[in-house]
């Protein structure tokens, strides 16, 4: 059986800090091959840069196709951002239409909803629960966790990635 392979990437935008479902299109992604093909069952090699919010998404992507990552961040901790932003209680999305929701990001929205559509607002709210969080619409129209705190969920999605064999540098 053939062994699946890797496109080499890069992801990257220079936007301004945004809510968390954008913060995945702003994470710099380097998937790595060495020019040997890769032997059966053994994964390839591959580095994320940046352990904020989407270098964790993109090793949980990564982990959950079979392909754990090695992510190296030049902070001591992974999720930084994740903990800043939860200062404001964790505003993780928000509970509207989804044309309404993607007409949020304006101009960008023409080059972000095809990934939008591939992690909905719905089902990010569904990925906190599978962690074991809870969430709540606030009457603003935002998504938060029951808890409105970054550091339990953080502590959660990091524990999934390491069962999962991501290794943090």
């Amino acid at each position: 059986m053939p062994t699946p392979s890797l496109p080499s990437l890069s992801l990257s935008t220079t936007s301004p800090a945004e809510p968390l479902e954008t913060v995945v299109a702003e994470q710099t992604l380097i998937v790595q091959q060495s020019d040997s093909p890769v032997q059966a069952g053994r994964p390839p090699n591959i580095a994320i840069i940046g352990a904020g919010p989407a270098g964790l998404m993109a090793a949980q992507v990564l982990a959950k196709a079979g392909y754990p990552a090695q992510v190296f961040d030049a902070m001591p901790s992974a999720g930084r951002k994740f903990l800043q932003a939860g200062r404001g209680g964790l505003n993780l999305t928000h509970n509207e239409a989804f044309e309404t929701f993607t007409a949020r990001y304006f101009e960008a929205q023409k080059h972000l909803t095809p990934a939008l559509e591939n992690f909905t607002p719905t089902q990010l709210r569904q990925w906190a629960k599978e962690l074991g969080f809870e969430t709540f619409v606030g009457s603003s129209g935002k998504v938060y966790p029951l808890d409105k705190k970054a550091a339990p969920l953080l502590r959660a999605w990091l524990q999934q990635l390491k069962r999962q064999q991501t290794v943090f540098q």
